[in-house]
This record gives C-alpha cells, structure tokens and sequence, in this order.
C-alpha cells in the first residue's frame, strides 16, 4: 500500500507518497575515503542517501534488523556506490542511539590501478559495514555520525578498502 500526498499536522511534517514499509529515510555529508582503518588516497565530499524497511518477522532471531538500501554519491571524480544490507537498531536513554549494518556494495572505483590518487579495490562487488552514533533530536528527526566501510576481506587480490565519515539526518515515519 502507497500514501499519497503531503501534508502539515501541527508542526509536524507527514510525507505520504511512500510504501508502508519505509521506516526511515537518511541524508548525510560524508568526508570521502577517509576513517581510520584505510590510507586516504581519494578525496571530495560524498552525498548519501539511505532507506530503512520494516524487519521481516523471519529475521526476529538474529535481533529484527532492518532491509536497507543506499547510494552514496561524490561530487569529484572517486568512487560511488549503491548498497544494501541489514541494519540493528539499539535506543538508549536520553534519545541516543546506535546503528550497525552489513550487506554489500557495488561502486564505480578502480578495481586496479596505477595511480596514487585511486584506490585499488580489487573487486566490483564488496562488503559493505557501517556504524553511527546518533541522537533523536525531537520526534521523527535525528542526527548521526555516520562511519561506513567498503573491502573485500581479502577475496580479490588487491584489497584496499575505502571509508567515509560524516554526518547524517534522519527522519523516522
């Protein structure tokens, strides 16, 4: 089922042209290729978007995680990236919480290179992980300190990794 439209209620915002199963809706500004379990060689400022769907009763047991899907786009000439996977969701007092997810990505990079300025990542299609650390601002909105992290765990023969570091708002339907 679809809601259609937008509307004001109070000061609240209702976005209604999405499936019943979008839960949340993340935009971010990352520093690209840059964290710290990678040499930086990349740069540039990345865009990302992500959606969070409901849990599907069949992943109760591993802690009902949610379906994501992203992409994360730079604004020079490195490499971007279209994901998905499964994110945990824990809430503490005080509105924070954390996030962790793992899945996969495919991005346009170089799988190998000459070059300095590039990163070798050995294959089209690597693992994808990531954690934030956020706060729920007031109602649906919050922010977060987003880490993400892309490799291979050494299934190809180069393996340089790449990460990105920024911030990120949410808004939770």
């Amino acid at each position: 089922a679809y809601e259609i439209g937008v509307r004001l209620v109070g000061s609240e915002m209702c976005i209604r042209d999405r499936p019943q199963s979008l839960t949340d809706l993340r935009i971010g500004l990352l520093l690209h290729d840059t964290g710290p379990f990678s040499n930086t060689k990349e740069d540039g400022l990345d865009v990302n978007v992500e959606a969070l769907f409901k849990s599907p009763a069949y992943l109760e047991e591993i802690g009902s995680p949610k379906p994501h899907v992203g992409i994360t786009i730079n604004n020079g000439s490195d490499t971007n990236q279209l994901y998905g996977g499964l994110t945990w969701n824990w809430k503490f007092d005080g509105g924070y919480f954390v996030d962790l997810s793992f899945g996969a990505t495919l991005h346009d990079g170089e799988t190998e290179t000459d070059r300095t300025d590039k990163k070798e990542l050995g294959c089209s299609l690597l693992f994808r992980e990531s954690i934030g650390l956020g706060y729920v601002i007031n109602g649906p909105h919050s922010v977060m300190l987003h880490l993400d992290h892309i490799s291979n765990a050494k299934l190809c023969v180069r393996n340089e990794g790449l990460e990105n570091l920024g911030l990120r708002y949410g808004y939770s339907f």
